[in-house]
């Protein structure tokens, strides 16, 4: 299925917000959302996550580690 085909597929249901998961390096689930207007761009190019989510901890607090700030996306 093209990317053009899932955007048509949830408009024509409705949705409005697409979220998506990963599991973390401690195990942790995180997610991102982006509305529907979006969801194509992310499809090609990603919901990008900055560095610093790589240093999260499972209290929801940065780590200190060298190199992982709060900006940079990859």
């Amino acid at each position: 299925m093209e990317r053009a085909e899932v955007v048509r597929k949830a408009r024509d249901a409705g949705v409005h917000l697409v979220s998506f998961f990963w599991c973390d390096n401690g195990g942790i689930i995180r997610g991102k959302s982006t509305h529907i207007s979006g969801l194509e761009g992310r499809l090609s190019s990603g919901i990008g996550v900055a560095y610093a989510m790589l240093a999260m901890g499972d209290m929801a607090q940065l780590q200190p580690v060298a190199g992982m700030g709060p900006a940079g996306v990859f």
